[in-house]
């Protein structure tokens, strides 16, 4: 296994742990729900985009070059996500304001890291699948 792919798994796997914890801290205990969400929003922002980098570089007709589109958009999403989020990290930054406004950034930009992280899951897996290297039982 090379090099880039191993970092590639190890990248995916903690994000997946994380993504997988921040369920268990709730909203309620930010401590717990901070350290799992930084884990998967830092982790995943680079295993998509070590992921998409490799569909660019290396030719493989089971993931066309147009994923990594999918996967670029979705870590611009994972960086300004991250880029909003940390100045907001002390004090009481987490916080939902007394009025909530018609369009806040920080939860928008939440889901555009889940719907684009799933989009590219997604359209991944169905490429794979379509190319015959999965098998369904």
């Amino acid at each position: 296994m090379a090099v880039s792919q191993r970092n590639e798994k190890v990248a995916a796997l903690a994000g997946v742990v994380g993504a997988s914890v921040i369920a268990i801290g709730s909203m309620n205990d930010l401590d717990r729900h901070g350290i799992a969400a930084l884990t998967f929003f830092n982790l995943g922002w680079i295993a998509v985009g070590l992921a998409s980098i490799d569909f660019i570089r290396k030719r493989d007709s089971r993931f066309p070059r147009w994923l990594a589109v999918i996967g670029g958009l979705t870590v611009v999403a994972f960086i300004g996500f991250l880029i909003v989020l940390l100045p907001l990290l002390s004090g009481d930054g987490l916080a939902a304001p007394e009025i909530r406004p018609d369009a806040w950034i920080v939860p928008i930009l939440e889901w555009a890291v889940l719907i684009g992280i799933l989009a590219w899951v997604f359209a991944t897996g169905w490429t794979w699948w379509r190319a015959g290297n999965v098998r369904v039982d």
